[in-house]
């Protein structure tokens, strides 16, 4: 069935359904009436207050509901009748600052629960386009009691890019690029990049020092062709000299990305700067090197206390080998998460990656004899060829 925006419902239904929704808008109305009210009555206390302005805004969030629910159930009735047509409504932008972080995140997680209340319309499927660390730090900051994370996987579909079809857009990318500046025949990347690198097929050494996303090869390749500007062809050298750049510019990303969550990540970066490319967890799981970035993380992680920070409060304060070790975990955890590390479970498995395996290892499911790779994203400075 063909795809249809909502602004397709017609104007009547809209008008019997105006009503109904100008009912809600007033509940919303009474919240900031009911917060005034409060705020400028000085002879209360504040606790007294607090417990006031609590019970009206539980009063009106349950009136709320009861719109929302009698709203959608008027939708399904009336606004999304033909059981034959399908319709697809796509929420992107909400990766970008239109709010203040204060209120953004709740903004967010209130949008992923009213999608629950939506699915009652079978024939509406809601989309929203959300990067995966905007997406954990709306959960992780909105947790109440009752949160469990497993509860929104079946709502989550990760977007993943095959080799293939990564080939296939830079392909396009470069055609067009050519098209425009140099001849109207197809060019295609073995045309261009047609040196191994270190003994590497070109697209795949590219492909390695990604995440598998567009945005990262593209990079990438175009970085290639500025070193290789005014050349027919693309050589090794160009590309390792890309190498350095791009790799400067996705660790900024990576900050920019993962940095509201981990408040710490300098201190993370700082770590894997100073390992091999692999190196077995057991090794840096020990109580010098667990100290030191423990005093970095909690100095850095002073405004967000997640779990990195009480577990290097832990070490901290104690300095247990269970508490040593549990904070080494944490840290893998949250590089394998971000895209900067690779872990191995067992000797006789592969490396896993987030972009690849599952998003996230819990740190309880990693063993103190795993191996971790540092990604080809994000080359270290201990190794003579490659760089941060």
């Amino acid at each position: 069935s063909s795809v249809n925006l909502l602004l397709r419902m017609s104007v009547s239904r809209w008008n019997g359904l105006y009503p109904k929704m100008g009912a809600f808008k007033g509940s919303r109305s009474k919240v900031m009436l009911v917060d005034s009210q409060i705020a400028g009555g000085a002879k209360f206390s504040e606790d007294i207050r607090k417990e006031i302005k609590d019970r009206g805004t539980e009063v009106v969030s349950k009136l709320q509901m009861a719109k929302l629910t009698e709203i959608i159930d008027l939708l399904a009735a009336y606004g999304f009748d033909d059981s034959q047509q399908s319709y697809f409504l796509l929420i992107d932008g909400i990766d970008n600052k239109w709010a203040d972080d204060s209120i953004r995140y709740k903004l967010i997680r209130a949008l992923i629960e009213t999608l629950k209340r939506f699915r009652k319309i079978r024939n509406l499927k809601i989309v929203i386009a959300l990067r995966t660390d905007v997406l954990e730090r709306a959960l992780m900051e909105t947790k109440d009691a009752g949160y469990q994370r497993e509860k929104y996987d079946d709502m989550i579909a990760e977007i993943r890019w095959e080799d293939g079809e990564l080939r296939t857009l830079v392909n396009e990318r470069i055609k067009l690029l050519y098209r425009r500046q140099y001849t109207k025949q197809n060019v295609r990347f073995e045309e261009v990049f047609r040196n191994q690198i270190l003994g590497a097929d070109p697209f795949r050494y590219l492909i390695e020092r990604t995440l598998r996303r567009p945005r990262d090869l593209i990079a990438f390749v175009n970085q290639c062709l500025m070193e290789a500007a005014n050349q027919t062809e693309i050589t090794a050298k160009n590309v390792r000299d890309a190498e350095l750049e791009y790799s400067r510019k996705r660790l900024n990303a990576l900050e920019e990305e993962w940095g509201s969550i981990y408040k710490s990540l300098p201190s993370l970066i700082d770590f894997i700067k100073q390992q091999e490319v692999t190196f077995s967890l057991q090794d840096v799981a020990t109580k010098d090197v667990m100290e030191y970035i423990a005093l970095a993380i909690s100095d850095g992680d002073q405004l967000n206390r997640g779990a990195l920070f009480r577990a290097s409060q832990e070490v901290r304060n104690i300095a247990s080998i269970g508490a040593i070790s549990f904070l080494a975990k944490k840290i893998i955890e949250a590089l394998y998460r971000m895209g900067a590390v690779a872990v191995k479970m067992e000797t006789s498995e592969r490396y896993r990656y987030c972009y690849i395996d599952q998003p996230i290892i819990a740190a309880d499911a990693i063993p103190l004899d795993a191996k971790i790779k540092i990604h080809g994203l994000h080359p270290v400075s201990k190794t003579p060829s490659l760089v941060f």
